[in-house]
């Protein structure tokens, strides 16, 4: 018990407290919130920035330190809406 009172008064578990503090606040200011279909469309949204951080994970634990990445995601996504615009 004094390993998870030591764990929650880390970084980590204020961290913890605040994605708590997040989810709560969502879910009583937003009707559905906690649907499951929301939470599919959510992941959904937010899947090409997770590609993104855990590549870059591997780069940075590796030592190859590129802060490039997001640069060239942004130079992507203009150049995509740009040839896509009809």
């Amino acid at each position: 018990m004094a390993d998870v009172a030591r764990r929650l008064r880390s970084w980590e578990g204020l961290l913890f407290g605040l994605l708590v503090i997040v989810i709560v606040l969502n879910a009583a200011a937003v009707p559905g919130y906690l649907n499951p279909q929301n939470q599919v469309n959510l992941l959904q949204l937010s899947i090409e920035k997770a590609i993104v951080a855990l590549a870059m994970t591997f780069v940075i634990i590796g030592g190859e330190i590129d802060l490039s990445v997001a640069s060239i995601m942004g130079l992507a996504a203009i150049l995509f809406a740009w040839s896509s615009r009809s």
